[in-house]
């Protein structure tokens, strides 16, 4: 788990860099706009690194203002003509941090504050996933080297937020060598592997490291036998003859699969193919025209695929994509199909011992999710 430090440090290269490049690109008179946007994030870091901090009633102006100040430049960022402007599913990237960071300001200034945070940290790591899908060329306004009080993990998440990825990949390994626990080893080989297959796409490459790991790694025996699964889908990726069928067909299709293991009953899921299948949809959604109906399966799926890999993405990515599912396709079986899955893990993320206890303001969501899945009419025949 990275520090407090580390994270606000990932989360500050990454939010600098995607405005950053953005800020590049567009007229002298915009930069200003850009530069005031970078400092707000900035100046909330000591709040979002600390519970106590962000949670202080004399702190709640100086949040508020920065929260504000942040959510209207990243508005701005949007208008901004890069490069990517036009891929649908990089502008729906950006539209998720928006509203991410819109939901954490309103939430703040209702006083729910652990919520507000939890929606603040879920913006790095989103921006982490927007990096392994899309390619941009980055104007750095920050240091190139990680501080050298860091681990090789924390290091690792350094370089694959400033998307240096060939240095991650080095890191990672270094990590996985250190061999600090089998926790710490297993971490890192998780982000590795999704490195590996969502950038690289070499699996001979991947497959011969898996196979160092399996010798040199201490292990407990359920993870040496979940790496050798991942070596059979792998040795499989290799022998698939080329495909002319589409990129979300193609999606689909492994997404499929990962869920029939045939001899491996003990994992629930195929990693490999679903961290393809969740690649590829990330690329269909990036392409110009797609059709509505496509957009709204491509979401779907996406939703799908961090839902079923808890352990190699944040908690936050599947309610993101459902949710926009349902909200760009209300009344569809898409939309319905979004729903169910969002409900299944919410009543999944809040059963305990004592029985299933939802949160009033979660209980609400999810209402109103169900009347925009379902095409409820809520006034005046609107959905």
């Amino acid at each position: 788990m990275l520090r407090s430090s580390s994270i606000a440090l990932a989360i500050s290269i990454i939010i600098g860099a995607e405005l950053a490049t953005r800020a590049a690109l567009q007229a002298e008179s915009l930069k200003p706009v850009m530069s005031a946007t970078l400092q707000s994030y900035e100046e909330l870091q000591p709040y979002l690194t600390s519970n106590e901090r962000f949670a202080d009633l004399g702190n709640q102006e100086v949040i508020a203002r920065l929260l504000k100040s942040l959510r209207e430049g990243l508005h701005s960022a949007q208008s901004i003509k890069s490069p990517h402007a036009r891929d649908p599913g990089f502008g729906a990237s950006l539209a998720v941090i928006e509203d991410l960071l819109g939901d954490a300001e309103q939430r703040f200034k209702e006083g729910k504050k652990g919520y507000a945070l939890y929606r603040l940290r879920a913006v790095s790591t989103n921006c982490a996933s927007c990096h392994m899908s899309y390619s941009v060329n980055i104007v750095r306004r920050t240091p190139e080297e990680p501080p050298p009080d860091l681990n090789a993990l924390e290091q690792a998440e350094f370089y694959l937020a400033a998307r240096q990825f060939e240095k991650a990949s080095q890191t990672l390994w270094s990590a996985m060598e250190e061999g600090r626990s089998p926790l710490f080893t297993i971490e890192a080989l998780r982000k590795w592997l999704v490195l590996e297959i969502r950038v690289k796409t070499k699996p001979q490459a991947t497959i011969e490291g898996l196979l160092r790991i399996q010798k040199q790694a201490k292990l407990p025996h359920d993870e040496l036998e979940e790496i050798s699964q991942w070596i059979g889908a792998l040795k499989r990726w290799q022998q698939e003859p080329p495909s002319s069928q589409s990129l979300l067909h193609q999606a689909q299709t492994l997404a499929q699969e990962s869920m029939r293991l045939g001899s491996s009953p003990l994992y629930t899921v195929d990693v490999v193919n679903l961290l393809r299948a969740s690649a590829l949809a990330h690329r269909a959604l990036a392409t110009p025209g797609i059709s509505p109906k496509d957009r709204s399966a491509a979401l779907l799926l996406l939703g799908f695929s961090y839902y079923r890999l808890p352990l190699y993405f944040i908690d936050e990515l599947p309610e993101i994509y459902f949710d926009q599912c349902i909200e760009e396709f209300p009344g569809s079986d898409d939309a319905k199909r979004a729903y169910r899955f969002r409900k299944e893990k919410v009543l999944t993320d809040f059963t305990g011992s004592s029985g299933t206890h939802i949160p009033s303001d979660v209980a609400a969501r999810m209402k109103e999710l169900y009347q925009k899945a379902y095409g409820i009419p809520r006034f005046g025949g609107e959905v």
